[in-house]
């Protein structure tokens, strides 16, 4: 299991960030728990949230569920299914509106390690 937490301790210029009319103070959390299953397939659940970082383009919330297998001598294959949930469409920043829209999305990755 990791758990992560990143947040600024001072708020951004609004030049360059606000949220909702106010200078954005971001944050961002990141829950995983994972497990090796049948001795060499990992598979993985996670929920990553954000907080006042729309001017990003990053969604508000995300759960996903990997997938992921050696295939060869440091070729990995993995397959990640995920479920993202944007900001609300009253949130506003630097540009952009939120949609409040949900989406579903999936990635096939080939990972070398050398």
């Amino acid at each position: 299991m990791t758990m992560e937490q990143v947040r600024l301790l001072d708020d951004l210029p609004r030049v360059t960030a606000d949220f909702n009319g106010t200078p954005a103070r971001p944050v961002v959390s990141q829950i995983e728990f994972s497990a090796l299953v049948m001795h060499d397939i990992t598979i993985g659940l996670g929920y990553q949230q954000t907080d006042e970082l729309l001017f990003a383009e990053l969604p508000e919330s995300r759960w996903s569920l990997v997938a992921s297998r050696e295939i060869s001598d440091g070729i990995a294959l993995s397959v990640e299914v995920f479920r993202d949930r944007d900001y609300a469409s009253t949130d506003f920043a630097t540009g952009l509106t939120g949609s409040g829209e949900s989406s579903i999305g999936v990635v096939l990755q080939v990972a070398a390690e050398f």
